[in-house]
């Protein structure tokens, strides 16, 4: 079978059409608990704002920086699982490498996208 060229734009298309449908599907950064707790610290770290700005900021630093930490170690670790497989059994499966490739392509997304505040 024979593909034939798109446009990029219809290309850019197709896959926007792919990665919406795959949204649905794709794992959190975070477990549920995890969530949660960062919720809770982050509602913490708003309220002291107008008594301590300064000691608010810091512990909202430590608090980005700890989610940051956690989602490299997720990606270590997800990283190591497959060097693993290709190093034990020769090859991950497709189905591994597909749900890898779309848990970098959310992360991907979300880091390029834009908050908007409501209001």
């Amino acid at each position: 079978m024979r593909h034939e060229a798109q446009h990029p734009q219809q290309e850019q298309q197709r896959f926007q059409r792919v990665e919406r449908h795959d949204e649905d599907q794709l794992p959190e950064l975070f477990d549920t608990n995890t969530t949660a707790d960062f919720q809770e610290q982050w509602l913490t770290i708003q309220s002291c704002f107008v008594d301590d700005p300064r000691s608010a900021v810091a512990q909202a630093n430590a608090l980005v920086d700890d989610m940051i930490n956690r989602i490299v170690q997720s990606f270590d670790r997800a990283r190591q699982n497959l060097e693993t497989q290709w190093e034990g059994q020769g090859e991950p499966s497709t189905e591994d490498l597909r749900k890898t490739l779309m848990r970098y392509r959310s992360f991907f997304h979300r880091l390029l996208s834009t908050y908007a505040p409501e209001g």
